[in-house]
């Protein structure tokens, strides 16, 4: 619920800590506006130094830190840099510290473990993101191509027991899932070939 209103700024009241006797604020500011703005143009490092200048005054301040999370992953990957994909999670562990219930920054911190290939990393805050919002389907699909991905990584060496559980795990969820009905059929293909 939005507490204060003005032409520069939101305040919105922060679920984050109950227990807290004073509420705990975050500002969605024409700065934060501005740098989002910027990544969008693809101007990262402006838009992390905008970023970086409202975490002085409110370092607590998740819609900030997505948002710096968020530019270290697009400039990691429209510039192939991929050591910035370690800021990028860096900046939303920060954001889980403070919140760990955000969305934004669980599929986030997900996607950027996929880019750096530490599978069961994604998987676990895709599972943590599904516990969230468990009728998400980006969510689900996020997971179940990181599963059917593994899977097909295990019938390129063989290991097609391996290859199978991790089907079947998307298959357990959504038992019409094509995709891993698919990738497990190609497994019994492949199986057939050795």
């Amino acid at each position: 619920p939005i507490i204060e209103e003005s032409p520069d700024i939101n305040i919105i009241e922060s679920p984050i800590i109950q227990e807290i006797e004073t509420p705990v604020l975050f500002s969605i500011t024409n700065e934060i506006i501005e740098a989002n703005s910027l990544v969008e143009e693809e101007k990262y490092d402006e838009a992390i130094f905008i970023y970086e200048q409202v975490l002085i005054n409110e370092p607590s301040n998740t819609y900030a830190l997505n948002g710096k999370a968020y530019a270290y992953y697009l400039k990691s990957i429209t510039m192939h840099l991929p050591g910035l994909f370690f800021e990028s999670i860096d900046t939303y562990k920060q954001t889980l510290e403070k919140d760990a219930d955000n969305i934004n920054a669980l599929v986030g911190i997900a996607s950027s473990f996929v880019e750096t290939k530490e599978y069961d990393q994604a998987i676990f805050y895709y599972r943590l993101a599904l516990a969230v919002e468990p009728e998400n389907s980006k969510k689900k699909n996020g997971l179940f191509s990181l599963w059917i991905k593994q899977g097909n990584e295990m019938v390129r060496y063989f290991y097609m027991d391996s290859a199978n559980e991790f089907f079947d795990k998307v298959l357990e969820i959504d038992s019409n899932n094509t995709d891993a009905l698919n990738a497990k059929a190609g497994s019994h293909i492949e199986w057939g070939k050795t």
